[in-house]
């Protein structure tokens, strides 16, 4: 099933996407209050990832490579639409948007897994150096007190050398857990 909504001009459009679950916008580019331009800039700027599909009567390259260029997934003109191209066009663009999706999930737990450490949950030493630079730096430049707390597992080779590595994995994950509890309390 699908359910259409319609909305008068970009003002009124992006109230509709800022209250529904909008898969696909369909556009024309001549709208009362500016233009297919206009609708894909004011959804930048609010960063609303819907894909749009502008339709014009006129098939002017420059304005279609324009509204590409700013984020439109397609271009139709009026006088070349038909069931089949608009009935394309929507598929197309919905399942980019997909791919994009998928595509930034991917991005992100590359970049989660290149920071935090996969037992405890904690930045890792990549992140934590460059967290330690930009902080160092902005202190230097700022002014304010940088304070920098570093821990220590006593025993813990014993426990792994006794116990197993399983069994030491336990105690860091335990541990950082412990640790990520207090910083929450005492920070909160």
């Amino acid at each position: 099933a699908m359910n259409l909504i319609r909305a008068k001009g970009i003002d009124e459009a992006m109230e509709l996407l800022d209250q529904n679950n909008i898969d696909i916008v369909l556009s024309a580019y001549r709208l009362p209050d500016g233009n297919g331009g206009d609708l894909l800039e004011a959804l930048a700027e609010k960063e609303i990832e819907t894909p749009v599909v502008i339709l014009t009567a006129y098939g002017d390259d420059m304005i279609a490579s324009e509204l590409i260029q700013a984020g439109a997934y397609d271009y139709l003109t009026k006088n070349r639409l038909s069931k089949k191209s608009i009935s394309q066009s929507i598929a197309s663009a919905v399942e980019k948007a997909r791919l994009k999706r998928e595509i930034r999930m991917v991005q992100d737990k590359m970049a989660e897994m290149a920071t935090l450490d996969e037992l405890t949950g904690l930045y890792n030493r990549r992140y934590f150096e460059d967290a330690f630079n930009r902080d160092f730096a902005r202190a230097k430049r700022h002014g304010p007190e940088l304070v920098l707390s570093m821990m220590d597992l006593d025993h813990f080779k014993e426990i792994n050398d006794t116990y197993g590595h399983s069994a030491g994995d336990m105690v860091l994950s335990d541990s950082s857990l412990t640790v990520r509890k207090f910083l929450l309390s005492y920070f909160n």
